[in-house]
C-alpha cells in the first residue's frame, strides 16, 4: 500500500510539474509532451487495471459431483460455526441451511434499520424479527450485528447522529448521546432476548487512515474512549447471559493499528470488561497480504488472552488469484487454509463469509476500489458451488473424520 501511495504521489506531482513547464515560454514543449504522456500513462492503466477480466470456469465440469454435497452435517459435529450473511437470497432456500448453522444479518440489526423512519428512539423490528424468526426456524444461530458502530453513523448516515444532536445544545450533547446509546442496547437486546445470545457490541472502533488510533467517530467525541468498554457494561447488564464481542476489520496483522487493537482488547479484558470474544473481519479486498501464517499468529494472540475469536466478514477477491493457472481453485485452496487455520485453534469457533454468492457482492458495488472481477463467494453467480465451496466442505469432513478417528 504504501508503494502505491508513493507512486501516486509522483504521478502528481510529475503533472504538476509539466503544468508549471507549460507556463515557462522556454520549456512550453518540454511541458505539453510530459503531460500528454502522463495522460495517456493514466489512461492505459485505468483501461488495464479496471477492464472486467474473465477466467475460465473449469469447475462447471464437477457441477453434477458436488451438487449433492453439504458440509452442515460436519460443522455441527465440531460444534463449529460455518456462517454467511443471506445477501440477496431467502434462508428458505435449502442451500442455506443444508450448508451453513449460523446467519448474520448483513443489515438489519444495524441501529438506522431498526429505528422506526430513523427517529432515534423510536423503532420497528418488523423486518429484523422476520428474518430473525426465519433463521430460528432453520436452527441457525444469528450473530447480532452491531449495537454501536461509528461508520454507520458518520459514513453511512444511518441515522446521522452529529446532525441530530445539533437540536441540542452543546453542553448538553453528551449526556444526550449517552442516554440514546443506553436506551438502544437496551432495547435491542431485551428485544432480541432469548432468540440472539452472541452480539457485536462495538465494530470498527480503529482508524482505516491514523494507524494505531481510535476512529474519531461521534462516539469518540463526545464520550471519549470510555464508550467502548461502556457499552460492553450496558449490554452486559441489560442480559449477562450474552456472549459479548468487539469486531474489527484489520488491513494488516503486523503494523501499528494491529497492535493498538491487541492493546485495546487486553485493556477491556484487564479491567473486567465482560468481552467474551473478537470477532476479525478478514475481507481481502486490495491484496492477498496478510499471509495466512500472520492471520495465525493474530488468533493465537487473541485467544492466549482466554478469549474466544471468529473470522466473522471473509471474503477474498477473485482477481487477486488471477496470476493462478486457475483462480477459481487458488481462491478455494486460500479459504481451505484460513478455514484450516480457525480449525486448528481451540477458541476459534467460527467463520462467515460475507455474502452467499457472487451474484451479490458489496465490492460489486465499489468498483472504483475493487476492479472486476471479485466473486468472491462459495456459489457462483448462477448458484453453482464453486472450488471454494468444495474445499471448505473437503477441509470440514476431513476435520470430522480426524476428531472422530482419535475418540
Amino acid at each position: 500500500m504504501g508503494i502505491v501511495i508513493l507512486f501516486g504521489a509522483l504521478i502528481i506531482a510529475l503533472i504538476i510539474g509539466s503544468i508549471v513547464l507549460i507556463f515557462i515560454r522556454r520549456y512550453r514543449k518540454t511541458g505539453i509532451w510530459m503531460l500528454c504522456t502522463l495522460v495517456s500513462l493514466i489512461i492505459l492503466t485505468a483501461v488495464y487495471v479496471y477492464f472486467p477480466r474473465h477466467f475460465k470456469r473449469n469447475y462447471l465440469q464437477k457441477e453434477h459431483e458436488w451438487s449433492g454435497l453439504a458440509f452442515r452435517r460436519y460443522a455441527d459435529s465440531l460444534n463449529f460455526y460455518i456462517g454467511a450473511i443471506p445477501a440477496g437470497i431467502s434462508l428458505s432456500d435449502p442451500r442455506f441451511s443444508e450448508n451453513f448453522n449460523s446467519v448474520t444479518p448483513e443489515n438489519a440489526l444495524k441501529m438506522g434499520p431498526l429505528l422506526k423512519d430513523f427517529k432515534v428512539g423510536e423503532y420497528d423490528f418488523s423486518q429484523a424479527d422476520m428474518l430473525v424468526n426465519q433463521a430460528l426456524e432453520k436452527n441457525l444461530r444469528v450473530r447480532g450485528h452491531t449495537l454501536v458502530w461509528g461508520k454507520q453513523a458518520d459514513m453511512f448516515k444511518s441515522p446521522d447522529l452529529r446532525y441530530w444532536l445539533e437540536n441540542f445544545p452543546e453542553g448538553e450533547r453528551s449526556s444526550i448521546l449517552q442516554k440514546a446509546i443506553e436506551n438502544h442496547i437496551i432495547t435491542v437486546l431485551d428485544h432480541f432476548r432469548g432468540r440472539i445470545h452472541v452480539w457485536d457490541v462495538v465494530n470498527e472502533p480503529m482508524s482505516m487512515i491514523n494507524k494505531g488510533k481510535l476512529e474519531n467517530n461521534v462516539f469518540l467525541k463526545y464520550l471519549g474512549e470510555e464508550y467502548i468498554p461502556g457499552a460492553f457494561q450496558i449490554a452486559h447488564s441489560a442480559d449477562p447471559d450474552l456472549k459479548l464481542f468487539l469486531n474489527e476489520n484489520l488491513i494488516s496483522y503486523t503494523d501499528k493499528t494491529a497492535g493498538a487493537f491487541l492493546k485495546l482488547v487486553k485493556k477491556l479484558k484487564d479491567n473486567n470488561i465482560p468481552i467474551a470474544g473478537v470477532g476479525i473481519q478478514a475481507h481481502i479486498g486490495s491484496r492477498r497480504d496478510t499471509s495466512v501464517a500472520d492471520l495465525r499468529n493474530f488468533l493465537e494472540k487473541i485467544t492466549s488472552m482466554g478469549l474466544e475469536v471468529e473470522i466473522t466478514e471473509m471474503d477474498a477477491r477473485l482477481r487477486l488469484f488471477s496470476g493462478a493457472d486457475d483462480p477459481y481453485e487458488a481462491q478455494g485452496k486460500y479459504y481451505a487454509r484460513i478455514l484450516r487455520t480457525c480449525l486448528d485453534i481451540p477458541l476459534c469457533t467460527g467463520l462467515t463469509f460475507w455474502g452467499f454468492s457472487d451474484n451479490r457482492s458489496w465490492e460489486d458495488s465499489m468498483s472504483v476500489f475493487f476492479p472486476r472481477p471479485n466473486e468472491p463467494y462459495l456459489f457462483d453467480r448462477d448458484m453453482n458451488p464453486k472450488p471454494a465451496y468444495y474445499h471448505v466442505y473437503k477441509t470440514l469432513k476431513l476435520e470430522h473424520e480426524a476428531r472422530k478417528g482419535s475418540l
